[in-house]
């Protein structure tokens, strides 16, 4: 049995497949930044292909800014395999090392 909000839990587990704690919880971290930079309160209700929110983050660039887009897409990949586990992975981007100066699309 797998606990927590559905709207945090990654593709995998909704699938009932193996996972990684620390790749799901990357996932996790993904979709709380998305929430926090598009201001909604869910990106998706599940991560499924026939949540049309979800498709839709697979399929278009939900946000203008490169720098978060990059981000997100490295947290949020479908794939857990293609997902990125690592925290350097996420601190060596732009939108994190601060080096993007433009405002935020959102301002």
């Amino acid at each position: 049995a797998h606990g927590g909000n559905p709207r945090y839990i990654p593709p995998e587990v909704v699938m009932l497949q193996d996972f990684d704690g620390y790749a799901a919880d990357l996932w996790a971290a993904g979709v709380c930044l998305w929430q926090m930079v598009e201001g909604i309160e869910a990106p998706f209700v599940w991560a499924s292909m026939e949540d049309a929110r979800y498709r839709q983050l697979q399929e278009t660039k939900m946000t203008k800014n490169e720098g978060i887009w990059n981000l997100l897409q490295g947290m949020l990949q479908a794939n857990p395999s293609e997902r990125w586990t690592s925290l350097e992975q996420i601190w060596q981007q732009d939108w994190m090392q601060c080096t993007d100066t433009r405002a935020p699309s959102f301002l």
